[in-house]
């Protein structure tokens, strides 16, 4: 049981700092954020997106997009050079 529980623990350290960090997604705007290990909260979230209408579906992912852009590598670069 403990080798799952840091399997879990490493999956979730992962997921928060290699696949969607909270800078990312924006709470009940373009995704949900969920505490790390809360498979309870984590169900829900599930099924919050799987019973949302489309229209609020469709909402997240356009909000998705407008964001995506300001994590390009191109508009990163811009900022830091303008900054430097």
């Amino acid at each position: 049981m403990v080798a799952w529980k840091q399997y879990l623990k490493s999956f979730a350290s992962f997921f928060e700092l290699s696949i969607a960090p909270s800078e990312m997604v924006q709470h009940n705007e373009n995704g949900l954020l969920v505490s790390p290990l809360n498979i309870y909260e984590l169900k829900n979230s599930l099924l919050k997106i799987m019973m949302m209408p489309a229209d609020k579906y469709k909402e997240y992912c356009i909000n998705s997009q407008k964001i995506k852009n300001t994590f390009y590598i191109e508009n990163i670069i811009t900022k830091w050079t303008s900054i430097l």
